[in-house]
């Protein structure tokens, strides 16, 4: 599945509690079900006329920091369908990207 854009791991999921709080899309680590190693932390906002901010990687931030593993050098990741606004991401990627990985 990966290295994809400097990412690694072997499976990728998401991480929420029961009440969603945290709530972080896509979680990179080196096996399922159970990580030993978490590899990236990231978000995906797909709106059609909103690139993702520096509100939404905030919350990446703080909602990924409560992820069993995640650690301040996890890297983070952005997905977003319209662009990304703020360059404080380790990867960036919009649908040309997702379309390349799985093609």
């Amino acid at each position: 599945l990966l290295p994809f854009k400097g990412l690694t791991g072997e499976a990728v999921g998401a991480y929420w509690s029961r009440t969603n709080i945290p709530e972080v899309d896509l979680i990179g680590a080196d096996r399922a079900p159970t990580a030993h190693t978490v590899t990236f932390a990231g978000t995906v906002k797909w709106l059609e006329n909103t690139p993702l901010d520096g509100a939404d990687l905030n919350r990446l931030v703080a909602d990924a920091s409560q992820v069993p593993g995640v650690g301040a050098t996890t890297p983070l990741v952005a997905v977003s369908r319209t662009g990304v606004s703020v360059k404080t991401a380790a990867v960036t990627l919009g649908p040309e990207d997702l379309m390349e990985a799985w093609s």
